[in-house]
């Protein structure tokens, strides 16, 4: 059955969970609007999201009709932008600074130099706070915050955040954070051959990222009730085939195109 196409535009923030080699949550979600916009970044870290929001606010002249649906990643991430047409939406593409850090000259500076843990988490914390501000101040659109990993029980548990806990007294959130929840329930994830940066054996890896049936089962439990529409499951079970069919981590992207879907797409900027 044809899923009736929901007015307004969607614009969706966050790391690789939201934009990645694959459909993901918000490519599914997307099929369900008129208009879509993946602000999504690979190895977005949140100061990252936090100010592609303020300039999507911007851009786009978010309306009443319009929703935002922004998802938080984890706090071990470095955020530097350059314009520079050869990084990723002009964002360092870095993730997570204690994966594959040996071979990042930026990612060893930060661990040395820059890393304290409390610092990044604090980082993170006020940039969703700011997201929060700019939200309350200037957004008209339906806002939806997801926690992608566990950064909410963190924030809960030790008393030194507990100012911070104000950042949950709003109704934007979704209860229970994206990634765990779906490895939980509904795991799916997939091994590929080089998955793992510099792996040259012929054994394949596991790919830590959720699979299009797995965004599809979140969405239908977690989001499609809030937003009351439909979810697109034949959109998600298509590309979920596909990836079981590719052997080699390098093809996926090749193999998405072929099928109809372009991950690599401009949405969010039109330059």
């Amino acid at each position: 059955m044809a899923i009736i196409k929901k007015n307004g535009r969607l614009f969706t923030f966050g790391c690789s969970l939201t934009r990645y080699h694959w459909p993901t949550w918000a490519d599914i979600l997307g099929q369900s609007y008129q208009e879509f916009y993946n602000w999504g970044n690979r190895g977005a870290g949140n100061r990252q999201i936090m100010e592609r929001f303020s300039e999507a606010c911007l851009r786009h002249d978010f309306t009443t009709d319009d929703t935002v649906i922004i998802q938080w990643t984890d706090y071990h991430r470095f955020d530097s932008h350059k314009s520079d047409p050869d990084l990723p939406e002009s964002w360092y593409p870095g993730g997570n600074i204690f994966v594959d850090n040996a071979a990042d000259s930026t990612k060893g500076f930060v661990m040395n130099k820059l890393w304290d843990e409390r610092s990044y988490m604090m980082h993170s914390f006020n940039s969703i706070h700011a997201a929060i501000g700019i939200a309350r101040a200037s957004c008209k659109a339906r806002i939806i915050m997801i926690f992608g990993t566990d950064m909410r029980e963190d924030l809960i548990q030790d008393p030194y955040w507990a100012p911070y806990k104000k950042i949950l007294q709003n109704n934007y959130w979704v209860e229970k954070d994206m990634y765990n929840w779906m490895v939980q329930m509904h795991d799916k994830r997939l091994s590929f051959k080089g998955a793992k940066l510099g792996n040259l054996d012929e054994e394949p890896t596991l790919d830590y990222h959720p699979t299009p049936m797995m965004y599809y089962e979140y969405l239908q439990k977690r989001i499609s009730p809030m937003l009351g529409v439909g979810i697109d499951k034949a959109f998600a079970e298509k590309y979920q085939k596909v990836l079981e069919e590719v052997n080699d981590y390098k093809d996926i992207g090749k193999a998405i195109l072929e099928a109809g879907y372009d991950t690599n797409k401009r949405y969010a900027r039109g330059y």
